[in-house]
């Protein structure tokens, strides 16, 4: 049951702060059930493309499956009173301060209402889901490569500099260069360099490249040569990476 998953999964992980699975109840009719099944499988699909990258930011955030202990709670500084988004805030925090940990064995089931309470979130996007079923919603896997080439790249440059950097940053793809430059990398890179030890400069980069910059950098990226698409095109192909990948 949910208490006791969540009762043995604080008992044996250090993590403070975790995320349960979820799937939407049943939807009131067929063509609102349609955009929940998408919408999930764009939630699901998402997180997967950021493990495959290596991010440590790859969870899904839904409010109703969120847990943490007390202490996490008060070491994140709370959930914030944000209109919309205050879920995915809330954890990013938590990962930073306490990290994060899939809980096993329990589901929760949120409904799958339409609403137009935050402009943003699960209603709003059933709605648009709803106006424009053949809308173009997921990621390019491009985006995800991108981000695990980038990544991989801070990990065994830590010693660089931030113009050095940048500029392999370019040799990956010039839309990563210009996202980083447009944020002030080279500045941020190098002062984190002077405040930090070596060997804290990793866990200081993914506390300022976080799931929001992350999320930035997928969107600036979408926006420009990896246009979103429809699941065949671009889920497909993400999933038949990834089960090459766990067949090594």
């Amino acid at each position: 049951s949910y208490w006791f998953a969540l009762g043995r999964h604080f008992r044996i992980h250090r993590s403070g702060g975790a995320v349960l699975n979820a799937r939407h109840q049943p939807a009131p009719a067929p063509e609102q059930q349609k955009a929940i099944d998408l919408y999930e499988t764009y939630l699901q699909g998402t997180a997967l493309g950021l493990a495959m990258a290596g991010s440590p930011y790859a969870y899904i955030s839904l409010g109703s499956a969120i847990a943490c202990s007390a202490e996490a709670y008060i070491r994140s500084g709370g959930m914030n009173r944000r209109l919309a988004g205050e879920d995915f805030y809330f954890l990013q925090q938590l990962r930073k301060t306490s990290g994060l940990a899939p809980v096993q064995g329990t589901c929760v089931f949120p409904s799958a209402r339409l609403s137009q309470r935050t402009p943003f979130g699960t209603g709003p996007k059933l709605q648009e889901l709803l106006d424009h079923p053949n809308a173009a919603l997921f990621y390019h896997p491009q985006a995800f490569d991108l981000l695990r080439q980038w990544l991989q790249t801070i990990k065994h440059n830590l010693r660089s500099s931030g113009k050095e950097l940048l500029q392999k940053a370019y040799h990956i793809d010039p839309c990563l260069r210009d996202f980083l430059a447009e944020g002030r990398f080279v500045q941020r890179w190098d002062r984190m360099q002077q405040d930090k030890p070596a060997d804290l400069w990793l866990q200081d980069v993914h506390t300022w490249f976080d799931g929001l910059q992350t999320i930035r950098l997928l969107n600036h990226l979408s926006a420009t040569d990896f246009p979103r698409g429809p699941a065949n095109t671009h889920l497909a192909p993400l999933l038949k990476q990834i089960g090459q990948h766990r067949s090594i």
